[in-house]
């Protein structure tokens, strides 16, 4: 379930140290989003519309991907993980707003908040 046999692991990217975890059911990267400068409840669109950021989501994963034996290099991770492993951005409960409907919600509603991000 844990492919590299341990709850977290860490990987130096863009200039830090980001903690992470993979769980091995569907290949899903979990990452805090403020390591992204993200509170994690951002809307989507703003989010897509950030080429910045995006890259900096899509390098991170492929990253992972490298580091989890699935690519020898980020330029061979670009065509053999265009789409695993997943990423999932986690934060702490906060009020949100539902996307498609816009319906808000509180804090004390979930125990945390994860945004799973369509990448590749």
């Amino acid at each position: 379930m844990l492919p590299t046999g341990n709850v977290s692991d860490t990987i130096d990217f863009d200039g830090k140290s980001i903690e992470y975890s993979t769980v091995d059911l569907a290949n899903i990267v979990f990452a805090k989003a403020e390591s992204f400068g993200l509170k994690g409840i951002e809307n989507p669109d703003a989010m897509s519309g950030n080429a910045h950021l995006m890259q900096r989501l899509e390098e991170f994963r492929l990253s992972v991907g490298v580091k989890h034996g699935f690519a020898k290099d980020l330029e061979d991770a670009d065509v053999v993980c265009s789409n695993s492993p997943f990423l999932a951005l986690i934060s702490k409960p906060q009020d949100w707003t539902e996307y498609s409907g816009g319906k808000q919600h509180k804090a004390e509603e979930s125990g945390y908040h994860a945004f799973l991000c369509s990448m590749g």
